[in-house]
């Protein structure tokens, strides 16, 4: 290339740096380099820090002239038709021993004061800037002799929060700097913050009661007399985790009874719903899950009385639905016709309930009385008892024993019964009942 190229093209880059706007003179913004002769079939490695392919040769002195850090750059063809571009922050003077032999490579290099170590160790050094050919330019965008003056550092955490509706949030915004911040903001991308239910306090935003259509884009900006800067973060606002249908606080079941419990919840975020027995995963015996989700104990028995706990789960939020069992014997047949079979046999009944006397069985005929469930208790008298030489009137009596049943037992039975039979059978010729 020759020298009235080169200046040609300085010149056009120079005059792209007009307008700039930045806390540091102009001329500190432009950027005029001189190249030195190119080397052939060389290359530098090691100090690579951008590498591109390009369309045209000439591409690459105009990309490392761009790139401030840039003061030297290989150049080679590829099989392709295109060029690869490797910029580098060294040059072969500064490391003479990272030159090494690459047929079909072109090593160039900017004049470079740099290579002097000029600025101080905390600056960086980049050359082909100010009247001096070089500048020194503090880390991370600060500023100041000593590079501790710079736009306020912004960070809004955490920068995504997933939540319910119906919940608060808080939006904590750190901004630090030197100097500080004087004024910190919030805004939110995409529409405005909700006037009522938003508060900004020391720098961070609280979110009232939020709502699905809070959900998106909210932006902290700080700024001090160095500039301004801005952090943001993402808030996604899911319909809250409700039970479609719940069990009831507590149920009585009968010995011998099925039991269904239905549970189950909706959000937009699919819930998982889940059973837990006295606060254990392991379910007793003859207790079951069906794929709806539903609790179903096919005959209870005591072994199943406890807290039930329907649990209905996602990422954020869970519900807990609570069900204490009770188990009983039922109190007659008729309940047990109602609500555990229609075969007649013998079954144990609790006419009193737990505090009462102990259950007993008795034998529940089905059909008997239309069907109504007749619980049947027997006694000693049933078979035929021949009577003889009781002449005078009321000379002979009989005292009968109920069998399986003590008397306060049956009396609770007959507490409960709406009807009560005894039947007495008596075959004698000329004799009355007393």
């Amino acid at each position: 290339m020759t020298a009235k190229a080169v200046l040609f093209l300085i010149g056009i880059l120079m005059t792209s740096c007009k307008g700039l706007q930045h806390k540091v003179p102009e001329e500190e913004n432009c950027r005029q380099v001189e190249i030195d002769p190119s080397i052939v079939d060389r290359t530098l490695v090691g100090h690579v820090f951008k590498s591109m392919e390009i369309q045209a040769s000439s591409g690459c002195e105009v990309n490392c002239f761009i790139e401030a850090d840039c003061v030297s750059f290989n150049n080679r063809p590829l099989q392709n038709g295109k060029h690869l571009c490797e910029l580098s922050n060294s040059t072969h003077l500064v490391r003479p021993g990272d030159l090494k032999d690459r047929e079909g490579t072109v090593y160039t290099t900017f004049k470079n004061p740099c290579s002097s170590n000029p600025c101080p160790v905390i600056k960086r050094c980049q050359t082909g800037f100010t009247s001096k050919g070089y500048r020194c330019i503090c880390p991370n965008g600060m500023m100041g002799q000593n590079c501790t003056e710079g736009p306020p550092f912004v960070e809004v955490v955490p920068n995504k929060i997933e939540t319910q509706e119906r919940r608060d949030v808080v939006m904590i915004c750190n901004a630090t700097g030197n100097p500080m911040p004087d004024l910190i903001t919030w805004m939110k991308s995409q529409g405005s913050l909700p006037n009522s239910r938003s508060i900004v306090s020391e720098g961070n935003l609280t979110l009232l009661n939020v709502t699905t259509d809070d959900s998106g884009s909210y932006v902290c900006t700080a700024t001090s007399i160095m500039g301004t800067n801005s952090s943001s973060v993402q808030l996604r606002v899911h319909t809250a985790l409700k039970f479609i249908t719940r069990p009831p606080s507590s149920v009585l079941v009968y010995v011998g009874q099925a039991l269904s419990l239905s549970c189950s919840a909706s959000s937009d975020l699919k819930p998982n719903v889940s059973w837990t027995f006295d606060g254990t995963t392991t379910l007793p015996p003859g207790v079951a899950i069906d794929a709806s989700n539903d609790l179903l104990v096919l005959s209870a028995n005591f072994t199943h009385i406890g807290t039930y706990t329907c649990s209905a789960t996602n990422r954020i939020s869970a519900l807990h639905a609570n069900v204490i069992v009770y188990i009983k014997y039922p109190e007659t047949c008729g309940k047990i016709k109602t609500n555990i079979t229609d075969v007649s046999g013998d079954y144990i009944i609790d006419p009193d309930g737990v505090q009462g006397e102990l259950p007993f069985t008795a034998y529940c005929n089905m059909t008997d009385k239309g069907g109504i469930g007749v619980t049947v208790v027997s006694h000693d008298s049933e078979n035929r008892t021949h009577v003889n030489g009781f002449e005078a009137a009321g000379s002979y009596s009989r005292d009968i024993q109920y069998i399986g049943a003590s008397h306060t037992q049956l009396k609770g039975l007959t507490d409960v019964s709406t009807n009560c039979q005894q039947f007495i059978k008596f075959e004698c010729k000329g004799a009355s009942l007393v």
